[in-house]
């Protein structure tokens, strides 16, 4: 993250971009996600992206089963006010799914470098540590002369 710019290396495996790096914008003052969940573990970021998509995606399917006629029990006029507020509400619900998207993909992509370098065993240490209030010395050890670990996760 630099200067609110993301950069995702491009995934040779996808058919997509041959490794043409992704980037993304992030605008920490109208991005409700990012404000909210910039400074918090990924588990729990995670696990609200999964809850606001599921949100979108149902009202997406609502406003398109109201845009295709609905139930067909209200009226001429109650009809007429429903959809001009849906077709209102529309483009603020396609926004907030684009940015969904978005960190969807820088989600993934810090997920895969976790699991790559093996940066959740410096989390589990951590929660250990916090919740014995005193740490294992030997275990620190043992991550910290892990070779296959870079010194930049050490630090």
């Amino acid at each position: 993250l630099k200067l609110n710019r993301v950069t995702i290396p491009g995934n040779k495996e996808e058919g997509m971009g041959k490794g043409k790096p992704k980037v993304f914008s992030l605008d920490s003052e109208s991005d409700q996600f990012w404000q909210n969940y910039a400074g918090k573990m990924i588990p729990e970021a995670v696990e609200a992206h999964s809850t606001q998509l599921q949100q979108v995606s149902t009202q997406v399917a609502r406003i398109k089963s109201e845009a295709g006629g609905g139930s067909g029990m209200e009226n001429g006029s109650n009809k007429t006010t429903s959809l001009l507020s849906t077709v209102q509400s529309l483009p603020a619900l396609l926004e907030k799914k684009t940015t969904l998207e978005t960190h969807l993909e820088i989600i993934k992509a810090t997920m895969s470098v976790i699991s790559e370098r093996e940066l959740y065993k410096f989390a589990e240490l951590e929660e250990s540590i916090i919740s014995s209030n005193h740490g294992d010395k030997s275990k620190v050890l043992e991550l910290l002369q892990n070779p296959g670990m870079v010194l930049e996760d050490k630090i």
